[in-house]
């Protein structure tokens, strides 16, 4: 699965497992984290590609006043597994 590859560069294997469970492709997830290189604007990009709804925090402007579902995922630490995009999509 593909979405598995790229939240297992970011999330232990625990934490991949209870995402995949959560995750359909109607609901938003926001990225955020501590300023610097941890992945947000990749991991957006790449959920982006897998037909997911996926911001960062900072491109919300405001909060909208209707009732919405989203998960909210924190990168903080920098990435230690690199993936290719050949490997993603093969």
């Amino acid at each position: 699965m593909k979405l598995r590859k790229v939240l297992s560069q970011y999330f232990s294997e625990q934490e991949v497992v209870k995402l995949l469970t959560l995750l359909n492709k109607d609901i938003c997830i926001i990225v955020e984290g501590k300023q610097g290189p941890t992945g947000k604007s990749t991991l957006c990009r790449k959920l982006k590609e897998l037909g997911y709804k996926a911001v960062e925090r900072w491109e919300i402007e405001k909060e909208e006043n209707n009732n919405t579902v989203s998960i909210v995922v924190s990168l903080n630490e920098m990435i230690t597994k690199r993936i290719t995009s050949s490997e993603l999509f093969a």
